[in-house]
């Protein structure tokens, strides 16, 4: 009894150096003096730390372990890491707690953190039990934290956060079969009495961090309620996001060091996505392979996937989903794949977050529209695709003021920075030997840029619109496909048009060369547009067009401003000399 009377005043004289602040108690409950558990624990300070964990004792039995200083549940002694308050009413005694014994932990006041593992016991290789969790009234809402700490451990594991466990009760994380989940439930007194609904008490509301070792980790999302974080670390991990509750959050970080996969939506759908979802790319070298799933939507949605350097998000299917990293020109995830519903969608594109982007409409008759961006945002490449429907796709640049090239082939659109010969965008289509796409818009901004089709596919419309600075355009006509067509419209600037004739077969070309550029004089006037035929014309003139052959044996060529189609312009034209309006 000296002993414990030394323990008890050392307590005592820590408590008053502390100024009173209190501990977590631990105690072996009993409900009565037959029974053995569950084990209890109760932190009734603001602030207050605790660690729990399971390890062997001296005698090779697997028992929880805790952090300390921790007290007997009467507050009146100290207890060891191993020690736990047995509440003997004959006198004072502790036991080494049974690894395998449920344990209830109370948190009752703000700013509570909980740790479960340690570096030298990772909690996904050291838990043989299940802990419920319970918040006291007495805390603010989402104050507490749970810490599962497994972040030494080299074992692939499975992790289930969020949902619900069979009986209902709110789940925090499941690792390999145990459970910590949160049911309203404590003892209800020190000893006798049974777990019961704690009136004053809620659900677990706060933050739950998870971290990870670096082996091959399986991850299963759903929603909960409160912020929660997932590290994964390094290894080969998979994430199955199916939820996210409206008054919570899930924050992924994937690691590096590991290819990392991630799969959105349930049932082949988003919905369940109800609050903000977040994968966090660190330095951005992350290695993560994303598909979002929407297959089994038959509403018509709206997607918006936008990008700022180091930040790219996904909205109209669920709650924001959104991808960052801290690098400025950082761009994150390695693979980003959206599956839309059946049902015609909209997908507006400012800028894209992925190193590769895909979305496949599924049905319907989509449109995407992608507004390119001049700050290494829009570089790709885009993928594109309506697995059963059709697809029509605008390109649209008309607030750039750099010199762009453009390469248009039967299956993608290639665009350069004409100065620095840097990619700006890569959409690609009709991959692999698709017939979706229906049509094809682009509009150039500004500057002198160059446009050159070397393939349409059958059955395909191409819009081709310039801007102020002059657009150059060379057609290989013997490429375009039959019953496609192409129009291609001049802005405000000189823009020059050069065709070889077309393919047997082919559809309707039309230019519309816009309007003259400043200072300009009345038709016929060579700082107008320019057509170049490298060929035999046939056809009409038209009446509101002016033809003006140059001098000797040189390429055909017409001034004009208005809509000519090619197989009405050259009607005994340069045949007969007839090249006058």
């Amino acid at each position: 009894m000296c002993k414990v009377s030394r323990i008890a005043a050392l307590f005592f004289l820590l408590l008053s150096a502390l100024d009173a602040q209190a501990f977590c108690s631990v105690s072996w409950a009993y409900f009565d003096a037959r029974s053995n558990g569950p084990a209890f624990v109760r932190c009734e300070d603001a602030g207050e730390t605790f660690t729990m964990w399971q390890q062997l004792d001296a005698n090779g039995t697997p028992v929880w372990a805790h952090s300390t200083p921790a007290v007997s549940l009467d507050r009146t002694r100290l207890l060891s890491s191993l020690d736990w308050d047995s509440l003997d009413p004959q006198g004072f005694s502790t036991v080494h707690m049974p690894a395998d014994k449920h344990v209830f932990v109370e948190l009752l006041e703000s700013n509570v953190t909980l740790f479960l593992g340690t570096n030298q016991f990772p909690l996904d290789g050291n838990l043989a039990a299940n802990l419920d969790v319970v918040v006291g009234g007495s805390a603010a809402p989402r104050s507490d934290s749970v810490i599962a700490w497994s972040r030494t451990s080299f074992s692939g594991s499975t992790y289930e956060i969020g949902g619900s466990r069979a009986s209902g009760a709110p789940r925090l994380v499941r690792i390999n079969g145990h459970d910590i989940f949160t049911s309203g439930f404590t003892l209800s007194s020190s000893s006798v009495s049974a777990p019961s609904k704690c009136s004053t008490c809620r659900d677990f509301d706060g933050t739950l961090t998870v971290i990870a070792g670096s082996g091959a980790d399986t991850f299963y999302a759903d929603a909960r309620i409160g912020t929660t974080h997932v590290f994964s670390n390094e290894g080969d991990d998979t994430f199955h996001v199916f939820g996210t509750d409206h008054l919570g959050s899930l924050v992924v970080d994937a690691g590096s060091g590991g290819a990392n996969t991630a799969y959105i939506g349930s049932g082949g759908n988003s919905f369940g996505i109800q609050g903000p979802l977040q994968f966090d790319g660190g330095n951005c070298v992350d290695a993560l392979y994303v598909t979002m799933e929407d297959t089994t939507d038959t509403t018509s949605r709206q997607v918006e996937l936008s990008a700022q350097p180091g930040i790219g998000s996904v909205k109209g299917l669920s709650a924001d989903v959104s991808f960052t990293c801290n690098t400025i020109l950082g761009v994150y995830p390695t693979w980003f794949e959206l599956h839309a519903g059946p049902k015609s969608d909209i997908f507006r594109i400012d800028g894209l977050f992925a190193h590769e982007t895909h979305i496949d409409g599924i049905g319907g008759d989509d449109s995407v529209q992608f507004t390119l961006r001049h700050d290494s945002t829009s570089g790709g490449p885009l993928y594109l695709k309506n697995t059963t429907g059709s697809i029509g796709i605008e390109v649209d640049d008309t607030g750039g003021s750099i010199p762009t090239g453009v390469e248009l082939r039967k299956d993608y659109a290639y665009i350069t920075n004409r100065n620095t010969h840097d990619r700006l965008a890569w959409v690609i289509w009709n991959t692999p030997n698709a017939t979706d796409v229906s049509n094809v818009t682009l509009r150039l901004g500004d500057a002198a840029n160059e446009v050159a089709i070397f393939g349409v596919p059958d059955a395909v419309n191409y819009f081709i619109y310039g801007g102020k600075g002059g657009m150059t355009v060379n057609l290989a006509g013997d490429k375009v496909g039959q019953d496609s067509s192409v129009a291609l419209g001049g802005g405000d600037g000189r823009d020059v048009f050069t065709m070889t004739p077309l393919a047997s077969g082919s559809g309707l070309i039309s230019v519309d060369g816009g309007g003259e550029p400043a200072g300009c004089g009345p038709q016929a006037s060579p700082c107008g547009d320019v057509l170049n035929y490298l060929g035999v014309a046939s056809g009409a003139v038209p009446t509101s067009g002016v033809l003006v052959p140059p001098p000797g044996d040189l390429s055909n060529v017409v001034f004009f401003s208005s809509i000519e189609a090619f197989d009405g312009i050259f009607s005994g034209c340069f045949e007969s000399g007839a090249c006058t309006p």
